[in-house]
């Protein structure tokens, strides 16, 4: 993945538990930093299970079949 910023590729600094800090709506969060500009990037990667994210799964698989 690339710095948003100065397009330089990122570096993964670690995967953090996140899934009761974030109510359960994601499960990982990813941090990564910018050995250039020192930027700093967090992804949150969703928990598929979360009523949130269950009503747009139901919907994609309809449009699937």
């Amino acid at each position: 993945m690339k710095c948003w910023h100065c397009n330089t590729e990122l570096r993964w600094v670690g995967d953090h538990d996140v899934d009761e800090l974030s109510s359960n709506r994601y499960i990982i969060l990813s941090c990564l930093e910018c050995p250039e500009c020192k930027s700093w990037v967090e992804v949150y990667y969703p928990n598929h299970e979360h009523e949130d994210y269950k009503e747009h799964d139901d919907d994609t698989d309809q449009n699937n079949t």
